[in-house]
């Protein structure tokens, strides 16, 4: 589905595709790995290097995408960004921000790891800070982006507190690069959540903005208020004390690392 997407892209049939059951970024060239067997991101990439292209990678998974880091850790043609939780806390148990490529791709990897308890503001510190930049200094005719929403604050799995309200942010950002974009869908783990992030994703891809109004009244009646599934917009959820001021102390030195490391190979 990913290739097909990526094909459809690269001929000029599509200028966005969303392939919901795509994004299995741990997928390894010879073995599987988390829940990946076929890395259908690295394939679609690829695709796009055989026709010429620069492509811009942005994963946005609570999981750190090492299988995409592993297939491009050595090609300037691949801009690989990846936000996720810190290896320290959570599978598979990398991608430091130390990690920035190697030989001809040295400052073509880009990590960004949180802390737990990182919330909507620190992802967006994050996104605008480092990831943006290079975006637009890179310049890709095509844009992968693996769009998870297993960073939200209800996921099961992972230890972020991002509404989604941060998620669209970053989704609008990306999706006003100018560029073709491929979207993946990846992880998520609360489904109703999961659901509502990928819905109001390709809408804002689409340039269309959903009027919701009078979901929250089926919603609330069918699933109760605290689910929040009738409406496709988060309340506010700031986390507070040593757990924010953790996560801000952290995301701060990655960003300092990152602007004296990889900025100057983008003349940034």
């Amino acid at each position: 589905g990913s290739l097909i997407a990526m094909r459809a892209i690269l001929e000029g049939d599509a200028d966005v595709a969303f392939n919901l059951f795509g994004g299995f970024h741990h997928g390894m060239p010879d073995h599987a790995e988390g829940f990946c067997y076929l890395n259908d991101i690295a394939i679609s990439i690829l695709e796009a290097l055989d026709r010429g292209k620069r492509v811009a990678y942005v994963d946005m998974d609570a999981h750190h995408g090492n299988g995409v880091q592993e297939a491009f850790y050595r090609d300037p043609r691949v801009l690989v960004i990846s936000v996720h939780e810190t290896g320290r806390t959570l599978y598979p148990w990398g991608g430091s921000e130390e990690e920035i490529g190697e030989g001809e791709g040295l400052g073509y990897n880009v990590n960004i790891p949180l802390e737990p308890g990182s919330d909507d503001e620190v992802f967006q510190l994050a996104v605008g800070s480092i990831v943006l930049p290079l975006l637009r200094a890179f310049s890709p005719d095509v844009l992968v982006a693996q769009i998870g929403a297993d960073t939200m604050i209800s996921d099961p799995l992972t230890h972020l507190r991002l509404t989604n309200n941060s998620y669209f942010w970053a989704i609008r950002n990306l999706a006003s690069m100018a560029v073709p974009v491929l979207a993946l869908g990846g992880g998520g783990y609360d489904l109703y959540r999961t659901a509502r992030c990928w819905t109001m994703a390709w809408a804002i891809f689409n340039h269309v903005e959903p009027r919701d109004e009078l979901a929250g009244l089926g919603g609330g009646m069918m699933y109760g208020p605290e689910m929040e599934v009738g409406t496709l917009m988060d309340a506010a959820n700031p986390t507070k004390g040593e757990v924010k001021e953790r996560a801000m102390e952290g995301v701060t030195k990655v960003i300092e690392f990152l602007r004296s490391t990889v900025f100057p190979i983008h003349s940034l």
